[in-house]
């Protein structure tokens, strides 16, 4: 996905463009502000327009339909293999605040609340910087795994949004440094009061492959440009720690693809062969 360009390249096994896949504009199958992409099960590709829309369109790009999600809102999406729908959301309650994740049918037509994590009315007088966020993926037999306290837990739902068990590991927690106050927060508003906590919290990200292995982006960096990953097999069993590019995007095929920048700041979609030996 080009945000740029606003819409979509295609690419063959060996790297030569085909064709692109959308065009600006507000209409049915035209694309405004394209976020994340997805291809279901049934071999369809899915674009996520920000907050306004899903459009969905044949592999070879013809248009099929689009699909408002105004009235859900919102604030990132996952769709797994039967064209069902995720979506993290603000709790919409006048005593309640925090976050949810919600499953949709096809149709946006909400199923269940997966999750539900309650949160303090943040006083607009102070910035957080560094608060745990909601990290997820989902993997094999469209199961997902949802990480989202600051500590070491892990939560594996089925394929019917049930909690199937959990993941909680032990961690050296990474310092915030002076340095990582100043990359994330340019300038603090006039009015308003910055609380930084002393840690990192222990998950930065999750991804998964088609075998099923869930890789842990933690915040101890190896080196520069690579950060230690822990990597579990399908049941969650820890079985190994590896230093890996930074934007990871996708493992498939034995591959990973990574977006990396070159010195000039020129952005670059990379695949690398995975080999495992164990």
């Amino acid at each position: 996905m080009d945000q740029g360009e606003t819409h979509v390249k295609v690419f063959d096994r060996n790297g030569t463009f085909l064709r692109s896949i959308g065009t600006k504009g507000e209409g049915p199958g035209e694309l405004f502000n394209p976020n994340r992409i997805f291809i279901t099960g049934g071999n369809q590709l899915v674009i996520e327009d920000f907050i306004r829309n899903l459009s969905f369109y044949t592999l070879d790009g013809k248009y099929i339909k689009t699909q408002s999600t105004v009235s859900v809102f919102p604030i990132e999406v996952l769709l797994d293999s039967a064209g069902r729908i995720f979506a993290i959301t603000n709790i919409k309650e006048p005593d309640r605040f925090g976050k949810e994740v919600k499953l949709y049918d096809e149709n946006l037509n909400h199923v269940k609340t997966i999750v539900s994590i309650p949160k303090p009315r943040p006083d607009p007088r102070i910035l957080m910087p560094f608060q745990p966020e909601i990290n997820w993926a989902i993997f094999q037999s469209n199961r997902m795994i949802i990480s989202f306290e600051k500590d070491y837990e892990l939560q594996i739902f089925n394929g019917q949004g049930e909690l199937s068990r959990k993941i909680i590991k032990e961690y050296k927690p990474v310092k915030i440094t002076e340095e990582n106050v100043k990359l994330r927060v340019r300038k603090v508003p006039e009015g308003r009061k910055l609380m930084v906590p002393e840690y990192f919290p222990a998950v930065h990200s999750i991804t998964a492959d088609e075998k099923g292995r869930i890789f842990v982006r933690t915040y101890e960096k190896a080196r520069e440009g690579k950060y230690y990953n822990d990597v579990f097999d399908p049941e969650g069993r820890y079985i190994a720690k590896v230093a890996l590019k930074d934007r990871l995007q996708v493992w498939k095929h034995d591959k990973v693809y990574t977006i990396e920048e070159d010195e000039d700041g020129f952005q670059y979609v990379k695949r690398y062969k995975v080999t495992w030996k164990f």
